[in-house]
């Protein structure tokens, strides 16, 4: 049975993108991290929706930084103009572990995205 280490709420708020805002809940148990994600079009005026959640293994360095990788399903989908397509979409994440910075990097069309953000640690889960 593994034990739980320590649970972390976190914010990013994509500048580039302002219709991009992500909290996400991290709790990390034995060497398993399992990911809640949740998406708002708009911090202040949308619901916030739960994007994925998954469970999988993380990495600590010497220096504190936590690493790990999600893979989730990416729709974009466009009734009018009859679009459909699928990819599979890695997610890298890394949290400092000291100054709870946090940062995610993905990849669309051969383009790579990073956003930056902050948590907090908790004592509580969603």
């Amino acid at each position: 049975m593994s034990s739980l280490l320590f649970t972390l709420i976190c914010l990013q708020f994509d500048e580039g993108d302002p219709s991009q805002h992500f909290l996400e809940e991290f709790i990390f148990e034995g060497n398993r991290v399992k990911i809640a994600s949740y998406y708002a079009a708009h911090p202040l005026d949308e619901k916030w929706e739960l994007e994925y959640e998954q469970t999988v293994r993380f990495k600590q360095s010497p220096s504190g930084l936590i690493s790990f990788s999600a893979f989730i399903d990416d729709t974009i989908e466009d009734k009018e103009n009859l679009f459909f397509d699928e990819n599979r979409l890695e997610i890298k994440y890394v949290i400092d572990k000291e100054s709870l910075r946090y940062r995610t990097e993905y990849e669309i069309d051969s383009e790579t995205y990073e956003v930056m953000g902050h948590c907090v640690e908790s004592q509580f889960s969603f």
